[in-house]
């Protein structure tokens, strides 16, 4: 009986503290090992139905396609961490072993650090409020601005203006991203991958390389795909010399990116040029749109490749008869090559002035990347940029397709 009077006693504390908005509420377990959260990515982006039961609540869309809190399980992290049903999902992604969450609530935004109670004995501690003296910057929806404790309810000062659509960050973007990928399916998607030496570098999340990373953003890119189409991925790495390997599905995608070596050289001419013609010497009435996605962590080399990409973008363009036919986007992968970013900028920004027909080239910053996830970042790039289409009626083949067959090789 004291037992049930102190864990309701302790509860009538934990919420006044969350209502009073500068509280903590921590939850303890009797097992801290750190296990990394994994799970793949929904309807909802990263809040899979996986990491929605181990953290404890349920989200459901509303008829405005925001996604809002419809439950929370007591003794979970979100239930300790006060997170109440109806709040407003804002933004989600994983960090580690935790969940990073933000949500409105009577137009106050929240944000949290939530972390599975593995233990069925887990006890809330409520503490004492102690003022923040430490300066902050004005928050934006970026994992870097997360200085939260385990299973903490922030209050965020600045209130929401519900009238206003909020503005697109790296983790809003994702969430939206994911939340509508299918709609990458209205695509012939291409991906050609910078497999130079300097992709070597270990500076990608969780210390992979970025040849690595590249992979297995591939691999999970070909998995969510699977569900809406059977082509697969077309993957095409270059360097000195290129591969172009076509219907490509997760499997196919693992086994290249560990078989595949680097080599010197960054030349991104050719395959990009095979790449467009190969489209419109085949195109027809009912041919899918074609997006074209160049992962490269620096500037084209030799010094003649800059300008000839340059060329051929622009010439692309000119056998274009819609806006909406072809979309180049170029994902920078590492952040030390500021040349090299400032040339996929100008390429972004500049190219018609320079007599392309359309705006169809397109940059993803590595923040994003990193924030987002490759396939999250580029189904949010084509909602921003590409015109709305009209997906072709495809007839369905009656043959199998065989997947992974390198179709061509250029020295």
């Amino acid at each position: 009986m004291q037992r049930t009077l102190r864990l309701l006693l302790t509860n009538l504390i934990v919420s006044a503290l969350v209502v009073s908005s500068v509280s903590t509420c921590i939850a303890q377990s009797a097992d801290d090992s750190p296990q990394m959260l994994r799970g793949q990515v929904g309807a909802f982006g990263v809040l899979s139905d996986e990491i929605q039961k181990r953290m404890g609540l349920t989200v459901a869309e509303s008829g405005t396609q925001d996604l809002s809190v419809a439950d929370v399980a007591p003794g979970t992290a979100a239930f300790g961490c006060g997170i109440h049903k109806g709040d407003r999902v804002l933004d989600a992604h994983l960090q580690g072993d935790a969940l990073n969450i933000t949500i409105e609530r009577n137009g106050m935004i929240f944000r949290a650090h939530l972390k599975e109670i593995v233990s069925k004995t887990a006890v809330l501690i409520a503490e004492i409020p102690k003022r923040d003296n430490t300066p902050t910057k004005p928050f934006a929806l970026g994992a870097q601005q997360f200085g939260v404790a385990d299973n903490q309810l922030f209050t965020e000062k600045a209130k929401v203006d519900l009238g206003k659509p909020l503005s697109v960050g790296a983790n809003r973007f994702a969430l939206e991203a994911d939340r509508n990928f299918k709609v990458l399916a209205n695509y012939n998607v291409e991906l050609i991958v910078d497999r130079s030496m300097s992709m070597k570098q270990p500076d990608c999340p969780d210390g992979l390389s970025r040849w690595n990373w590249c992979g297995l953003q591939a691999a999970d890119l070909a998995k969510s795909l699977a569900a809406f189409t059977q082509n697969g991925l077309t993957i095409i790495p270059f360097a000195t010399e290129y591969d172009v390997f076509e219907h490509a599905t997760a499997q196919n995608i693992d086994y290249l990116f560990n078989n595949v070596g680097q080599q010197f050289g960054t030349r991104l001419f050719e395959p990009l040029a095979e790449r467009l013609d190969n489209y419109f010497v085949h195109h027809k009435a009912n041919t899918k749109p074609l997006v074209i996605v160049i992962v490269t962590d620096g500037l084209p080399v030799p010094k003649i490749e800059p300008q000839m990409v340059r060329n051929e973008l622009i010439s692309a363009s000119q056998r274009m008869t819609d806006p909406g036919e072809v979309t180049v986007i170029f994902c920078q992968i590492g952040g030390n090559d500021r040349q090299g970013q400032n040339y996929l900028l100008d390429l972004d920004q500049n190219l018609m002035a320079e007599g392309a027909r359309y705006h169809y080239v397109h940059t993803i910053s590595f923040a994003e990347l990193r924030e987002a996830g490759l396939g999250a970042a580029l189904a949010a790039s084509i909602n921003q940029y590409a015109p709305a289409i009209k997906p072709p009626v495809l007839v369905p083949s009656k043959g199998k397709i065989a997947p992974g067959k390198v179709r061509v090789r250029h020295a």
